[in-house]
């Protein structure tokens, strides 16, 4: 079944007939009101998608704590390590960057992004935080992937969907990241954001698994 992605407010967006299916951040089923009402872009971000028959519409938070099992830490950084040709170290922090491939509507001409996390400050004050972090470019649709600097940047293809099935299950513009601790406890943005965010993100982490 083919499906379109939307990002239109669900009020201003007419879908005839089709069945409609709205859920909150834990998929408790609510009215497509209710929906609109609860959207708040400081703590999530309306996601929906139309098939052919029906709508269905979630809201995903932005921030999302969690600790992976200690075979998910296994796999994830084995998993790195395959597609990046780094071997990873058990002892560093992970992060990354993730681009699904979707593009906002002012972006479409090949001028390179201004966007901040492209300065070259940013990974130096990753490491400078961090304490040299894994820090990894990834995408899971190449689609304007010129946009964003991959002439200079190593952007690697989520080949096996695995970290998008970890953190990244639904895409939003900009991208997302995610901070993985050594101890397995991580942390994960959806939508857009600043390098700021990630550096004080990382700083907060570090807070709090240093306690």
């Amino acid at each position: 079944m083919r499906f379109v992605l939307i990002f239109l407010l669900v009020t201003t967006f007419s879908y005839g007939q089709k069945k409609e299916y709205f859920f909150d951040e834990d998929w408790k089923s609510i009215s497509r009101d209710e929906f609109v009402k609860r959207t708040d872009y400081k703590i999530n971000l309306p996601r929906v998608i139309e098939s052919d028959t029906a709508v269905v519409g979630k809201l995903v938070l932005r921030n999302v704590y969690g600790t992976l099992t200690p075979e998910n830490q296994i796999v994830l950084r084995d998993y790195l390590s395959e597609i990046s040709g780094i071997v990873s170290d058990t002892s560093k922090i992970i992060i990354v960057n993730y681009y699904a491939g979707i593009t906002d509507k002012h972006d479409l001409s090949f001028r390179k992004s201004k966007w901040n996390i492209y300065d070259k400050d940013y990974l130096k004050k990753l490491n400078e935080i961090g304490g040299s972090v894994h820090h990894y470019w990834i995408y899971n649709s190449d689609k304007d992937l010129v946009h964003h600097h991959s002439d200079r940047l190593k952007w690697i293809e989520d080949k096996s969907k695995l970290l998008q099935n970890l953190f990244f299950e639904f895409p939003f513009s900009y991208g997302s990241f995610a901070i993985i601790m050594p101890n397995g406890n991580y942390y994960v943005y959806h939508g857009e954001y600043g390098k700021q965010k990630v550096w004080e993100s990382l700083t907060e982490l570090l807070q709090k698994n240093a306690n």
